[in-house]
């Protein structure tokens, strides 16, 4: 009995020591794994285990650029949460859970490439290949990143609350573009067909445009297809023009004091191919001289876009719009000039262009490769 209580107890104290110490252990694999981005360096502030959950929880995640005068983090995460997916257990599939609270991403536009961050870098420096190729390969080192988190493959993701920023430091003005309160859901990341009817993976997801417009999008797609095979809707209402002044400002030399932007897009690919288009509204737009007071070329501008808005306006949907479709090979897709003219004419002096997604563009019109379209 003793040598029985012996090793029971000692049983229970290598298992308090490994409790007590897996953390730190995890903690010190999750940072290593973050050091692999290339141009990137990752930490994480600490770990927190579930075992009854067959789960932990990385707290704190931050991800910089290395190189270069950057004043924001890449990535920051308030919380990673990673499980295993129980409810997948009954199709004897062994795959995971990921949770991400309040994820933030920067996207900066600096005046060189040290004081720019886009994940992208390394990528876009590679002149080698086919046009895709640098991107993919740099969305992989990411997602291998992320994925190498975990023992299991991920096959839910869900992000709460999380925003993406745009900030343009390469003059003055500064800007900041961005989307905030972004929900998001993505299913079927392992592409199994034991878990689905289908190998395509699926995102949905919700955001604020700039604390007014409201985006909406829509992503499936086959990623282990020999080229890119997806289908994408996106829908962006309300933004607030005058949310981009700072921009509008530094490029044109003009702002506006009222006015909303729609930009309603669908494309889908297959085979190489890619067939969509891409339908902006802009509504009751007001355009104002920044520099009141002087007659310049700025001025002239001014003058010329507020006549061509009042013109070229719907007087029923008070809108200035048209749709621009596009097709033909991926790598080169070629836009319809004169039907994106006539689409704009028609939108102001015959019948307003619908503020909706069309859902007209069908996979099935672009499964065998021809020759684009260009008018």
């Amino acid at each position: 009995m003793k040598k029985t209580a012996l090793i029971i107890s000692s049983l229970l104290a290598c298992l308090l020591i490994l409790r007590l110490c897996l953390p730190a252990l995890i903690e010190r694999y999750v940072n290593k794994t973050l050091s692999r981005i290339p141009g990137y360096s990752g930490h994480v502030k600490g770990v927190e285990l579930s075992f009854w959950r067959g789960a932990y929880r990385i707290v704190g995640l931050s991800i910089v650029k290395t190189s270069g005068l950057v004043a924001v983090p890449f990535v920051e995460v308030e919380s990673l949460d990673l499980s295993v997916q129980w409810s997948e257990l009954r199709h004897s599939a062994w795959v995971g859970d990921m949770v991400a609270t309040r994820p933030v991403v920067n996207f900066v536009k600096g005046r060189s490439e040290e004081d720019s961050q886009t994940g992208f870098e390394e990528a876009a420096k590679s002149k080698t290949g086919a046009l895709f190729d640098g991107p993919k390969k740099a969305v992989r080192e990411w997602r291998d990143v992320f994925t190498g988190l975990f023992p299991l493959r991920i096959n839910h993701l869900r992000i709460q609350d999380g925003a993406v920023h745009y900030r343009d430091t390469s003059g003055e003005p500064r800007a900041d573009i961005y989307l905030d309160q972004v929900n998001a859901i993505g299913d079927n990341l392992t592409n199994s067909r034991r878990l689905s009817q289908t190998l395509t993976a699926s995102l949905k997801g919700s955001a604020r445009a700039t604390q007014g417009g409201h985006v909406f999008l829509r992503l499936d797609i086959n990623p282990y297809t020999p080229q890119p095979a997806f289908t994408l809707a996106v829908a962006l209402r309300n933004f607030n023009l005058v949310e981009t002044n700072d921009l509008l400002r530094r490029y044109v030399g003009f702002g506006v004091s009222s006015g909303e932007m729609d930009v309603f897009c669908e494309m889908e690919t297959s085979n190489g191919y890619v067939k969509g288009y891409l339908k902006p509204l802009i509504r009751h737009i007001n355009v104002v001289s920044l520099k009141r007071g002087t007659f310049s070329a700025e001025t002239i501008r001014t003058v010329l876009t507020a006549g061509a808005a009042a013109i070229f306006m719907n007087h029923r949907t008070k809108a200035v719009g048209t749709k621009v479709e596009f097709s033909g090979r991926l790598d080169e897709p070629q836009v319809s000039f004169w039907k994106t003219v006539r689409y704009f004419f028609h939108n102001a002096f015959i019948n307003g262009l619908t503020d909706k997604l069309e859902g007209d563009v069908q996979f099935k019109e672009i499964r065998k490769p021809a020759h684009p379209s260009t008018g």
